[in-house]
């Protein structure tokens, strides 16, 4: 999986970036309709990453991470 760079606008409720609202990346914006599933991991120094699967209002399904140490989203690609 790769991870790409990307530029969110998120809903901060109960916690700051609490869930994508729309993201950026290649300078097309694409505005989330609905997220199908959100998990938290955490890795061996217990960094904490959130995890979406999206749906775009074009019917695009998205996988999008938000590293909450590092404070930076990221859209995950397939591949090496």
């Amino acid at each position: 999986m790769r991870l790409l760079p990307i530029s969110v606008m998120a809903y901060s409720g109960f916690r700051a970036e609490e869930r994508p609202q729309a993201f950026e990346a290649g300078g097309v914006r694409q505005n989330i309709v609905e997220i199908l599933s959100a998990e938290v991991e955490q890795d061996l120094n217990r960094r904490q990453k959130r995890k979406f699967k999206v749906r775009t209002d074009g019917g695009i399904i998205f996988r999008l991470s938000y590293a909450e140490a590092q404070d930076e989203w990221f859209l995950e690609l397939p591949g090496d």
